[in-house]
């Protein structure tokens, strides 16, 4: 083998280790993709259901508004429209930012901004939503018993002070499986990520 094939000979190597290398990068940019987009569905679907039952319960409050008789009961129908529009409003903007997050339509370093962006804003949301839920039954207590019951909480606050019993049981019991939900995918997502960069 003259000097002419061994060049031509090395050429088409190298042509060919440069694709296989290429394949290699490309099959696993779309085992990333799979992996970060399975787990943030499931956030999109999270915070999709979110919404559409937040607005349900908005639509409820609004068309029932007129049933509120004192001051305590219009001020749980206004904080609760407060703190519903806030929810839809964030779990939104939450969903906009997840379905962002796609390594086949930006570069890496891109996506990986998108998503720091984005698990900054959950995590700014989910501080301001274990407040909110530790605040919300003073409001929504009167608004539920204003709209659906006869009970009057200024005249049998005892009613009320039994569902507030109840719903410091449960809201931590919710808040620590959601927030659980939201650590176990965003940790699947970041691990994905970190696999994709240390192949390069």
């Amino acid at each position: 083998m003259d000097l002419d094939e061994m060049k031509l000979a090395w050429s088409k190597m190298s042509d060919q280790l440069d694709k296989q290398k290429k394949l290699t990068s490309d099959i696993i940019l779309r085992m990333t993709q799979e992996k970060s987009t399975s787990r943030l569905r499931r956030i999109i679907l999270m915070e999709s259901f979110g919404v559409i039952m937040t607005t349900i319960v908005l639509l409820i409050v609004v068309a029932n508004f007129n049933r509120l008789e004192n001051w305590a009961e219009v001020t749980g129908g206004i904080g609760t429209l407060l703190i519903l529009t806030f929810a839809i409003i964030f779990g939104i903007r939450l969903i906009r930012q997840a379905q962002g997050i796609n390594l086949f339509k930006h570069s890496f370093k891109e996506t990986l901004n998108r998503f720091n962006a984005f698990t900054k804003l959950l995590g700014f949301y989910k501080r301001i939503s274990i407040i909110i839920n530790a605040a919300s039954p003073i409001f929504m207590f009167p608004l539920a018993f204003g709209m659906f019951t006869d009970i009057d909480l200024l005249e049998d606050p005892t009613a009320g002070l039994y569902g507030l019993i109840g719903a410091a049981v449960f809201v931590p019991l919710v808040l620590y499986l959601i927030i659980r939900f939201y650590k176990s995918n965003i940790s699947a997502v970041r691990s994905s990520f970190n696999d994709y960069k240390d192949q390069f």
